[in-house]
């Protein structure tokens, strides 16, 4: 199988760490570690699966108060990416990207 840039292709089971060491072979910070469970399938539709995953709404989330502690994990397709800038957090100087995602659901 080979892969092509602009494709769409559905991943399961790798890890993002560090791109760390001597060997690197992109200048981006992260890559992709395969395992030997590691499936890389060929999608035509964007349509993304729904298997073993639990949705909520954004309106759903923007209900919740602000002392609601959880972990959100975001399903899209980024359709742009907009550039670095420093925010304001608590007190310090944080870098911030915003991207904006397509979400069908």
């Amino acid at each position: 199988m080979s892969l092509n840039e602009g494709d769409l292709y559905l991943m399961t089971h790798f890890t993002v760490v560090p791109n760390t060491g001597l060997n690197r072979v992109t200048k981006h910070r992260f890559k992709l570690l395969f395992q030997y469970k590691t499936s890389v399938v060929s999608m035509v539709s964007p349509k993304i699966p729904h298997s073993g995953l639990c949705f909520t709404s954004i309106d759903e989330i923007d209900q919740m108060t602000k002392d609601h502690h959880f972990f959100i994990d975001f399903v899209g397709i980024i359709t742009g990416v907009r550039k670095e800038r420093d925010v304001a957090s608590y007190g310090k100087l944080i870098k911030v990207v915003v991207l904006e995602v397509f979400s069908d659901g």
